[in-house]
Order: C-alpha cells, then sequence, then structure tokens
C-alpha cells in the first residue's frame, strides 16, 4: 500500500491507509497519458493524482474512457460535463453540455515556472452497472493562477477498464501521474 499524503485532503474524505498505488508514469513529450491495465473490478473507486503538469500548448485538459482495455476510447458525445474556472485576474466561467470527452482543466500551463496539479476521482467505473462518473479538482499556478473544479459523466452503464488522459493540442512536457486505487 501506499500513503499519498495531504495533497488527498478534500470534500470527498479519502483515508490514504486504503489507497493502493496501481501506476506511476511521468509525462515527457507524450500526446496521452494511458491507464490500460490496471483498472479492474478489485476496486470501485480511483483517484488519479496529478503534480507538477504542463503542456507544450494546451488551453484544456481531457479525459476518455475504454472498455476494451485501451484498443479504442469512447469518443461519442455521451459525456457531460459541468464546472468553473477562475482565474487570478476575477474571471469566472462555467461549463456544460455534451461533449465527446471528459473536460478535466483549463488552461495546464505551457510557460517555464507554471505547472498544474490537482486530482481526479473516478466513481463506481469498473462495475458495468453504473454510468462512469469523476469529479477534478486543479490548480495552476506561475503566473496565471487558474482554480478548476469539474464534474463528469459518460451517459451509458460501460465497465471502463483503461483511461486516457491528454491535452487538446500539444503535447505533455512536465508531470507525474499516479493512479491509485480504493480500497473496497
Amino acid at each position: 500500500m501506499s500513503n499519498a499524503g495531504p495533497l488527498l485532503q478534500s470534500s470527498t474524505p479519502v483515508n490514504p491507509g486504503n489507497l493502493v498505488l496501481l501506476s506511476n508514469q511521468t509525462g515527457s513529450g507524450q500526446t496521452e497519458i494511458t491507464f490500460t491495465s490496471v483498472i479492474t473490478t478489485t476496486y470501485d473507486d480511483y483517484i488519479l493524482v496529478i503534480s507538477g503538469m504542463r503542456c507544450s500548448a494546451a488551453t484544456f485538459f481531457y479525459c476518455q474512457v475504454s472498455s476494451n482495455n485501451g484498443s479504442s476510447y469512447i469518443n461519442a458525445a455521451n459525456y457531460t460535463n459541468g464546472g468553473s474556472y477562475a482565474s487570478g485576474g476575477g474571471n469566472m466561467s462555467f461549463y456544460t453540455g455534451s461533449q465527446t470527452q471528459m473536460r478535466l482543466m483549463d488552461n495546464p500551463g505551457s510557460s517555464a515556472g507554471q505547472q498544474s496539479g490537482g486530482r481526479v476521482s473516478f466513481y463506481g467505473i469498473s462495475s458495468g452497472t453504473n454510468m462512469p462518473v469523476c469529479t477534478s479538482e486543479f490548480q495552476t499556478a506561475g503566473g496565471i493562477n487558474v482554480t478548476n473544479n469539474y464534474g463528469n459523466t459518460y451517459g451509458v452503464a460501460t465497465a471502463v477498464n483503461a483511461l486516457r488522459i491528454y491535452p487538446n493540442a500539444g503535447t505533455i512536457t512536465a508531470g507525474n501521474f499516479k493512479l491509485y486505487g480504493v480500497i473496497k
């Protein structure tokens, strides 16, 4: 077992002692990060912790699910997301609607000194009896100071067994991506 530390303290309480580290990946020039062999029915819920992330050209960061171990990812307009982001200048925007992916965050940072960190919580995604749901909480620092909070659903009951996260443009130039299973 792995202790994820205080980063996981939020409105959704999780005992860090109930987390099992399933995958630890580093971003360095990839167009996506995938988790293909670690999502099973052993866990109902998963937490993805992202730290030190920077992208080369992105303005959005997304997630898609797979039910065939990552051979393909579901790209249908069955995803619904809603959420907000607030910038350091006091601007706040709210998004909602049907999409072909889950929106995790806006403005992940691309310049030297900028970085994003936060977490994505996935609930009941591997059972196949529920519609996959996730929430995301991120902060981007280093001159743009953006706070993101999103809720997402894939609107069809699906047994998810793989995830991919990716920027809308460019590559992931830096970051650590740790996926944890939450012990039942």
